[in-house]
């Protein structure tokens, strides 16, 4: 499998390691332990947007899975705040993923649609936009 520069080797050990999987106590296991490294990490100072980006895509794979990785919601909407479109782009795709109607971020989430939209840069009016369909129909 080939890993280019955009996914780091921890992101490919995780999903070799889930896929490896003998059982579902197993994979339990290894995602709570997943959820207490995130914790970890999200604490630390100075991420990049990059190592942000890898760490929400790990909180993608808890939450999929079925674990609580509530922790890691607040950083989806942070990560809509950027000025690099592919991280703003991520930033939305996990807070669909993440934030329904119902929690209290989904203002801070609709606040950044907003601010898209009334860009004069194309790509980011398209991003808000795009997110539109998952939180309205996300409950």
């Amino acid at each position: 499998m080939a890993s280019g520069s955009h996914v780091t080797q921890e992101l490919l050990d995780l999903v070799k390691s889930i896929g490896e999987s003998r059982s579902k106590q197993e994979e339990d296991k290894l995602m709570e332990m997943e959820a207490l490294t995130l914790k970890q990490k999200f604490t630390e100072r100075h991420l990049t947007e990059k190592q942000m980006r890898e760490l929400l895509i790990r909180a993608v794979y808890v939450e999929m899975l079925g674990h609580d990785a509530a922790f890691a919601h607040i950083h989806a909407v942070n990560l809509t705040q950027s000025r690099n479109i592919m991280v703003k782009k991520i930033g939305y795709l996990t807070c669909s993923l993440f934030i329904n109607s119902d929690s209290e971020l989904i203002l801070l989430v609709i606040a950044a649609i907003q601010r898209d939209l009334l860009s004069k840069n194309i790509i980011e009016v398209e991003a808000g936009l795009n997110i539109l369909g998952f939180i309205g129909s996300n409950q």
